[in-house]
């Protein structure tokens, strides 16, 4: 079928076609060759079993798509161990893809290619860190959805960059996930320079007057 095809591109692509080739046990589970997810456990640790994914149904989560998003390549080699991971298995990389999946679904049935479904994904707490997601449509198939790149951004660095040429200081911003609720907060003082202050939200009350906020989406 169309999953065993992936499969077998995928691995020949790893040991065979890529320069250079990965390692011959790259992305293989003890199950073998294919794409995984970790079994249904109540929280995931470096111990969860991972097991062959045939059926895209989310074991950590509740999802109305049952689809396959094996991570297939990965800009990081420090990563490996992911690759041909199901990112849509876990909430905090399915329910971004789900939007996507909506949204395309909609592009598709009003043949908008306008309409560009690109969103922001939650924050990573350890790494204060967001994703990019784009979906990834054929050429000769523009409303046809077949997967999706995800690219990860620090919030350190684009605060920074956002804040370098300002004058503003005694600002806080404020950074906060609707779909996990992780919450940063940093001051922007001395004409631009940016620090993080912490977990939460650490604006002082009294300003909220002030308060302007904006939603990101991948468009944005």
């Amino acid at each position: 079928g169309q999953q065993t095809a992936f499969e077998e591109f995928a691995y020949r692509y790893y040991y065979q076609e890529r320069n250079p080739p990965f390692p011959n046990n790259t992305a293989v589970q003890h199950f073998g060759r294919g794409i995984w997810k970790d079994a249904e456990v109540l929280t995931v640790t470096h111990s969860t079993p991972r097991i062959h994914d045939t059926d895209g149904i989310p074991t950590q989560w509740h999802s109305p798509n049952h689809v396959l998003f094996p991570e297939f390549q990965n800009s990081d080699t420090s990563s490996l161990h992911n690759l041909m991971f199901n990112v849509h298995s876990t909430q905090h990389q399915g329910r971004p893809l789900d939007e996507i999946i909506k949204c395309a679904q909609q592009r598709k049935q009003t043949k908008n290619q306008e309409l560009d479904c690109g969103v922001v994904g939650g924050i990573w707490s350890w790494q204060r860190t967001m994703d990019l997601m784009q979906p990834i449509y054929p050429t000769l198939d523009p409303f046809e959805l077949t997967g999706a790149i995800s690219s990860r951004v620090s919030w350190d660095v684009t605060i920074e960059l956002m804040f370098q040429d300002s004058v503003a200081s005694g600002l806080v911003v404020v950074l906060e996930s609707e779909d996990d609720g992780n919450t940063f907060s940093y001051l922007v003082s001395n004409n631009g320079v940016v620090e993080f202050i912490g977990e939460g939200d650490l604006h002082d009350p009294k300003f909220v007057l002030y308060e302007r906020s904006i939603t990101l989406d991948g468009n944005q």
